[in-house]
C-alpha cells in the first residue's frame, strides 16, 4: 500500500498509542507535502514571472532599436508591432511550441534591421528604384543578419535567419541566395507573408495602402511561387483575428502619440530656448533657436 501513497502501517492486534503516532506522523508528512507543493507553485510563479518581465524588456530593446534603424519611416513604429505580433500568431497556429512563438514574436520586429546602413535617398525614394538602387537596398538583408551574427541567444538566431531570408521566394527566384522551398528557414518563410500583407494594405513610404480583396488577390498569385502554400492558406484563415490586431495596435499607436505630444509640450516650457522635433523620432534632434 506504500506505493499508493500510505504514510505507514499498523501491526494488530492494534495499539492506541502506536495508532496515534502513527496518525500523527502521517499529518505532519501530508503538511510538509502540502507546504513544499504550495512552495514550489509559488516558485514557478514568481519564475514566470520574471521570465515575463525579461520578455518585456527585450521586446522594448528590440522595438527601440527597429524604430531606429527605419526613424525616417514615422510608420515603422506600428509596423514592425504588427509583424511581431502576427509572426507570433501564425507560428501558434502551425503548431508552433510556446518558446518558440514567442521567439519569431520579437525575432521578426528585425527582420529590416540592416536597413539602419541603406541610403535615406534610396529608403524614401517614392519613384521606382533604378537597378542599381536596388541592389543598394538588398544589401539590407545581408547586413542585418552579420549585424545579428555570431550569437548563442536562440531568439536573435531565429532573428538572423529571418534578417537574411524573409525576401527568399518559395520557387528560388528570391534574394540574396535564391534559397527555394524548406531551405528557406520557417521563421523567414512566415515572416515574409506577414510583412507583404502588411506592406499591401498599409501607407508606407513608397505607396499608399491598397484595398484589403486586391491585396489578398495578389498574395494568392504568388501561392508556390512568393510564398509557402502552406502558410499562405493558413495565414489566409486568420484574417479575421489579424484585423483586431491590426485595429489595436493602431489605438495603441494614438495613446502613444498623445503622449508624445504631451511630452514635447512640456519639455518646450521646460527649455523655452529649445525647439523639439517632433518629426524625427525617435532619436529627436534638439535644436537652438534663434534669438
Amino acid at each position: 500500500m506504500l506505493h499508493l501513497g500510505a504514510f505507514g502501517y499498523v501491526i494488530k492486534p492494534l495499539d492506541q498509542r502506536d495508532v496515534v503516532m502513527n496518525v500523527a506522523s502521517a499529518l505532519e508528512r501530508r503538511k510538509a507535502m502540502i507546504i513544499a507543493r504550495d512552495h514550489q507553485k509559488l516558485l514557478e510563479a514568481l519564475v514566470e514571472s520574471r521570465t515575463a518581465q525579461i520578455r518585456h524588456r527585450e521586446e522594448e530593446v528590440v522595438l527601440r532599436l527597429a524604430w531606429a534603424a527605419e526613424s525616417h519611416d514615422k510608420s515603422t513604429g506600428d509596423h514592425v508591432r504588427r509583424i511581431g505580433v502576427q509572426s507570433g500568431m501564425l507560428a501558434e497556429a502551425l503548431g508552433w511550441e510556446s518558446r518558440r512563438v514567442d521567439d519569431i514574436r520579437v525575432a521578426a520586429i528585425m527582420h529590416d534591421i540592416g536597413k539602419i546602413a541603406i541610403a535615406d535617398g534610396i529608403l524614401l525614394k517614392t519613384d521606382r528604384l533604378t537597378p542599381q538602387e536596388f541592389e543598394v537596398a538588398k544589401q539590407h538583408t545581408e547586413i542585418g543578419a552579420s549585424i545579428l551574427d555570431a550569437s548563442e541567444i536562440p531568439l536573435l538566431q531565429m532573428a538572423k535567419e529571418i534578417a537574411l531570408c524573409h525576401h527568399e521566394k518559395w520557387d528560388g527566384s528570391g534574394y540574396p541566395r535564391g534559397l527555394a522551398g524548406e531551405a528557406i528557414p520557417e521563421s523567414a518563410r512566415i515572416v515574409a507573408v506577414v510583412d507583404v500583407y502588411d506592406a499591401l494594405t498599409h501607407a508606407r513610404v513608397y505607396g499608399p495602402a491598397i484595398p484589403e480583396e486586391e491585396a489578398l488577390a495578389i498574395m494568392q498569385a504568388g501561392r508556390e511561387k512568393h510564398f509557402d502554400p502552406r502558410i499562405l492558406d493558413r495565414f489566409i484563415e486568420l484574417i479575421p483575428e489579424i484585423h483586431r490586431i491590426r485595429d489595436s495596435i493602431a489605438q495603441r499607436g494614438r495613446h502613444r502619440d498623445d503622449a508624445e505630444e504631451e511630452t514635447f509640450t512640456e519639455l518646450e516650457a521646460i527649455f523655452p530656448t529649445h525647439s523639439f522635433s517632433r518629426t524625427e523620432s525617435p532619436l529627436n534632434r534638439i535644436s537652438r533657436k534663434e534669438p
